[in-house]
């Protein structure tokens, strides 16, 4: 996906935020303040957005324990890729070789 392309999906997410409302659980507020801290660039309705899509990945699960965690961790990876360019998730980066 080139930049334009990425912005533009940036912005259709921000006008559905808008669009809809999402209402974040208890439990993953605090998800939410960290990564808002962390990712002061991405308005607060993007992240609340991209928190609950991915906890609703887990919806099912039985064992509920580490669902802020790994929503804090695919959640994080997304907005530090769109925020710094930094490799997906899954792919090697070229980055460390150079240092090490």
């Amino acid at each position: 996906m080139d930049g334009g392309r990425i912005i533009g999906h940036l912005v259709n997410q921000v006008c559905r935020a808008w669009e809809v409302l999402v209402e974040v659980s208890d439990e993953l507020r605090p998800v939410v303040s960290e990564l808002s801290r962390r990712h002061p660039v991405f308005p607060l309705a993007t992240i609340e957005r991209l928190v609950c899509r991915t906890s609703e990945e887990y919806r099912e699960a039985k064992i509920r324990t580490f669902i802020p965690l790994l929503v804090r961790r695919s959640v994080g990876a997304q907005l530090r890729y769109l925020d710094d360019g930094a490799e997906p998730v899954g792919r090697p980066s070229s980055r460390g070789l150079a240092d090490a």
